[in-house]
């Protein structure tokens, strides 16, 4: 009992160490929470999910499009879990369907780019 009791203040010293910034996608189809701490964006269960692939998009997100298709986070051109990308351009560009600039894509609930937000 007192090792849980250790793991679960261990637990709460960790979120709390944690920051999140609520973001939204220029069109508004696409709710996003981006971690200051690691700088990856979770894209939140019920973001739009671009059918539509540029031919521009490189093969790896490509491929991570279809592996996020495959494994069931994509279902109805929604996601249908949580999923965290490695970066906001990686988050945008998978998305999207095209290569795009996460710091432009993604913007703060006031409208203010998460790029700018940053500088």
């Amino acid at each position: 009992m007192e090792n849980l009791k250790q793991e679960f203040n261990e637990y709460q010293e960790y979120l709390s160490k944690q920051s999140f910034i609520n973001l939204i996608s220029g069109d508004r189809r696409r709710f996003a929470l981006y971690n200051t701490i690691s700088k990856k964006v979770t894209v939140l269960e019920g973001s739009y999910f671009s059918p539509r692939q540029a031919t521009t998009l490189s093969k790896t997100r490509k491929k991570l499009r279809e592996k996020l298709i495959q494994e069931g986070y994509i279902k109805n051109d929604r996601f249908v879990k949580d999923y965290t990308f490695n970066s906001p351009s990686q988050a945008s560009g998978v998305c999207y369907g095209s290569p795009i600039s996460g710091n432009k894509f993604w913007k703060l609930t006031d409208g203010t780019t998460l790029g700018d937000y940053l500088n």
